[in-house]
């Protein structure tokens, strides 16, 4: 089964609370089972250094958002056998502290938005049925 897990924090990366937790540990033991689980986090400014060295770029594209379009750059890292997608906006994360903005709707408006444009372009939904065809 192929799994496509938003979470706005997870460990190891970055974290707040309970869902950090449950975010960092649940995709690791699906993955465990023999699925195909994938986790999609903001890019905060801060996720450590030390994380940040270890991602690549793969790709950025734009989102349509209200009356404008909003750019995002997608980097991946895998760790514990889990695949991770970060995804950058500067003027949506970089910023101190993950919640309590007064834009914080747009926000993850705009990452929930941004996560759905990444399985088309990552063509990630489509690859495991293609190859059975």
């Amino acid at each position: 089964m192929k799994i496509l897990y938003l979470s706005s924090e997870a460990r190891p990366f970055i974290a707040s609370g309970g869902l950090a937790d449950v975010a960092g540990s649940l995709p690791n033991a699906l993955c465990a089972l023999g699925h195909d689980c994938r986790v999609v986090l903001p890019l905060y400014s801060d996720i450590k250094p030390e994380w940040r060295e270890k991602m690549t770029f793969l790709c950025n594209f734009n989102v349509a958002l209200a009356w404008r379009n909003q750019y995002c750059g997608v980097y991946t890292i895998t760790h514990n056998g889990v695949t991770y997608y970060l995804l950058d906006n500067e003027y949506y994360f970089k910023r101190n502290g993950l919640y309590g903005y007064y834009d914080d709707h747009e926000r993850f408006a705009f990452f929930s938005r941004a996560a759905v444009e990444l399985i088309s372009i990552t063509n990630w939904m489509w690859l495991e049925s293609s190859l059975q065809n």
